[in-house]
Order: structure tokens, then sequence, then C-alpha cells
């Protein structure tokens, strides 16, 4: 018989292939314009990642990984289908990885059936939904976090079962993170800290496990010294450097602010996520030694490392990692309620979660129930950003319609000047173009409003910042739509 868990876990594959096949027409917007860019790159350096990392024009400063992984795909199926399969499979590995951890750090001795449980608590969700098919590598490096702790935690509890090996495939681990995602830095803090955890306990052990610790020890400092070579540009993989990755934006801005912004976006995370099952999370029942070293050695330090970091105030979807360890706490407090309970909650969570995912990943639903949603917008005083950002239908949408007014309102042959269309320098040049986006027949040159300098005598603008006062003295301007210009030259 099969297994609930698998059950679930296969509903839920599903459920993300159906979104991505429904979505995948979407027009990538943000940094799925990025990751596309560095993947074309990559296949013009016939795959070879470093000299793409080496140059941040190419790379746009942004870890390598996902680009790379996703550049076969992309040359097989192009840029849109081939960073989405990848994107899917990523969400699958996140899944995958979450039922493997369930597994192992477990601390309430849980059935399948409650894993099951906490699996669909994990998967089912807007924030889940969305990276199926969001071209981001979030979902893929949430998934390696899992694994990293997921081997300590058996390391700790299995210190004499092939203890170098797993701990090479730790540091291994550690060291890949950072290729597709900066904050994989995290994990050289966190899973050390799990092992001071029960240090205690493990050297009082008959047999000390003194490979186990010094394999650990070792992993760690070669993840370490992996990453310190990335920050001094002597790593052919890995550029810790420059706004695209993150690691140079930390400490730009008040503390405070930043943090105060952290906090309020896992409130919104949590609720809009969980809500439901949140409700059974505080149970003062549910702690224990090995709640409190997974909670103060995996989750308290992935938060406060996040803390400093401007951005985090409306980027939801970098919390993924957290969601088992909650899911966890919520089906342990609710499998001591009553049976009724249990079924009433059940049923409410599972309800609100699939209407979540089917207004924010159906575009046509959207269309009808998006303009009612409130922005919740938040402005810390280093930017404004909605604080459901990363649920980005919305963008999506604005973006198929831009593209769709260019193709029904440029003239057959006529010149499309981009102008302003700056998104991390040139990530956006070429990629709907690529993607068969903009018609063909469409001549697009891409343009500063400060280089604007056109020679024809009729031509159009998509101007992506600055509106129609880019354009005066051109010509007599005609607006389009919203961004889109007929200019006619003056004779």
């Amino acid at each position: 018989m099969i297994r609930r868990s698998l059950l679930v876990f296969f509903a839920l594959g599903v459920l993300g292939v159906a979104l991505t096949l429904l979505n995948l027409e979407q027009p990538f917007v943000r940094n799925d314009l990025v990751y596309a860019s560095a993947a074309k790159h990559v296949i013009e350096s016939g795959y070879d990642p470093r000299p793409v990392v080496a140059d941040s024009a190419l790379s746009h400063d942004k870890p390598i990984g996902f680009a790379w992984l996703g550049s076969p795909l992309v040359a097989w199926l192009g840029t849109h289908p081939g960073l989405r399969t990848l994107s899917l499979l990523g969400t699958l590995f996140f899944l995958w990885a979450t039922l493997g951890f369930l597994k192992a750090f477990d601390p309430f001795g849980q059935t399948d059936r409650e894993r099951a449980v906490a699996l669909l608590v994990t998967g089912l969700n807007p924030i889940v939904a969305y990276q199926f098919w969001s071209a981001h590598p979030d979902s893929l490096f949430a998934g390696m976090v899992l694994v990293a702790w997921t081997l300590v935690v058996r390391l700790v509890d299995e210190p004499e079962r092939a203890p170098l090996r797993r701990a090479a495939g730790l540091g291994l681990l550690c060291a890949g993170g950072l290729i597709v995602k900066n904050y994989a830095l995290i994990l050289l803090g966190s899973v050390p800290l799990y092992v001071l955890f029960h240090l205690r306990v493990l050297l009082a052990r008959p047999e000390r496990p003194r490979r186990m610790l010094w394999g650990v020890a070792v992993a760690m400092l070669a993840a370490a010294v992996f990453a310190f070579l990335g920050w001094k540009g002597l790593n052919p993989l890995v550029r810790l450097t420059g706004e695209g990755g993150g690691a140079g934006q930390y400490g730009q801005d008040a503390l405070l602010k930043s943090a105060g912004g952290t906090l309020l976006q896992i409130a919104v995370f949590a609720i809009v996520n969980l809500h439901v099952a949140l409700l059974f999370v505080p149970r003062r029942r549910s702690v224990n030694r090995r709640v409190v070293a997974g909670v103060f050695a995996f989750a308290v330090p992935y938060v406060v490392g996040l803390m400093d970091f401007p951005t985090t105030y409306y980027n939801m979807r970098y919390f993924l990692p957290l969601l088992p360890i909650i899911a966890l706490l919520a089906v342990e407090g609710w499998r001591r309620a009553s049976p009724s309970t249990r079924r009433l909650a059940a049923g409410a969570h599972a309800m609100l979660a699939l209407t979540l995912i089917v207004i924010f990943g159906v575009a046509r639903v959207y269309r009808v129930v998006g303009p009612s949603i409130p922005p919740l917008v938040f402005e810390p005083g280093y930017g404004k950003q909605g604080l459901l950002d990363n649920l980005r239908m919305s963008a999506h949408l604005a973006r198929a319609d831009e593209l769709a007014r260019v193709n029904a309102e440029v003239e057959p042959g006529g010149v499309l000047y981009m102008v302003n269309c700056g998104y991390y320098h040139d990530a956006t040049h070429g990629v709907y173009e690529a993607a068969g986006l903009i018609r063909g027949d469409i001549q697009t040159r891409y343009v500063d409003s400060d280089a604007l300098q056109p020679t024809e005598e009729r031509f159009y603008a998509w101007v992506f910042y600055g509106g129609a006062r880019v354009l005066s003295g051109l010509g007599e301007v005609e607006e389009l739509g919203p961004g889109l210009y007929r200019v006619t030259r003056k004779a």
C-alpha cells in the first residue's frame, strides 16, 4: 500500500504541473528576466558558467546556479518554458526534501498520516504554488537547505553511521548552495550550531563520535573557504559581491527598520500561507529538547540573518525553508485536538488554501478578484513595495497586457524604441523577442531616454519609466495606451 505522505507528494506535484501549464504563456517579470538573460549568456559561453560569473554585466551579479542548470532546458524548450520547467523541478525537489526532513527531524514520533498532513500544510499554499512556475531559484534553494538540515540531524542521531561520507556530503551541499543563492552562507552557522546543541550528549556516548565531529568541522571549514574565495573574487563559480546577489545590500539601511520589515513580512507570510494551521502551533506540550534545538539552530539563525537585509520585507519567498518546521508544530497541536476539531480545521485549512492558490495562480480568477485585494504597501524609508509582492500574478498580467498592446498597435515592420528598459541594466533586452512575445516583424531598439535620437519619420516608443515627457520635442506624440506611444516627426 502506498504511503499517504507519498500520495500527498504526488497530488501536490500534479497541482504544480497543472499550474505551470496553465501559466506557461505568462511573460517573465522582474528577476525572471535576469535569470533568462544569464542563461542565454551561459549558452553563448558553451555552457561554461565561469565567464558569466566573472563578468557582472553577464550574470547581473546573481548566483549562476539556477541559470546554469536551466541553460540546457532553455536551449531545448525556449526561455520561458525552459526556466519554468526548472522551477517546477526545483519545487518538486523542495517537497521531496520536506518529506525527508519531516521524517528525520520529527521530535514527536508522528505517523506517516501525520507527516502527510504536515507535507500538505507545507506545500498547499499560494507561495509554494507560485514557485512551480515562477522561474526563480528559491524553492530549489529551500530544498537544499532542508537536505542540509536533514543531514546534520542524521549525523547527530547516528554519529557512527558513515560519518565522513555524510559530513563530506554536507560540506558539498553547503558549498553548492552558494552557487544557487548567496544566502547559503547561513548554513555555515546553523549546521554547526545544531551539533553544538547536542555536543554534551554526543561526548557522553561511550564511543565518543570523534570521526563525526571532525568530519563536520572539516566540511564546514572547507565550505567557509569556498565562500571566502567567492567574497574575494577568487572563486570561478561564486561572487558574493555586487547588488544582484544581495550580499552588497547588507548594512545599507537602519537595522531597526530592516528588522521591523522582516518581522512584518514573517507575520504576513505566516497568515497568508498557514492561516488555520497557525491556531495549533502555540502548544507548550509540543516543546521538547529537539524542538528547541531545531528552532534555535535552524529557524532563529535563518530569520536573524535576514533582519539586516533591506528587501526582506516584501520577499516572503525567502522563508520557504521554515514551512516544514511550522507544519511539524502545527500538526502536533492538531493531533492533540478532538476528532471533530481536527476534521473542521483540516477542511477549513484546505478550502482556504485552495481558494488562495486559485486566486493568485489562475489568471482569469485574478482579473476578477485581484482589484479588490488590499495592496498592503509598506514603506520603511528605503523602498516601497506591497507585502504580497511575491505573489506576482498582477505583474504578469500587466506585462501581458502591455505586450498585447504592442502587438496590436505597432504597424507591420514598425520601429519600437524600448525606452528606459533598464531592469538590472540590460536584463530585459531581447527576452520577449526570443520568446516570441513581440511580433517578429517589429524592430525593437533599446535606448535610455537621454540617448534617444530617432531618425524615422514615424516610430513607436514603449516607455518603462518617465512617461510621455521623455518624448517631448521629438514630434507629435499620440498615446496608444499606458506607456505606449506613436510619434510622428515634424516635417
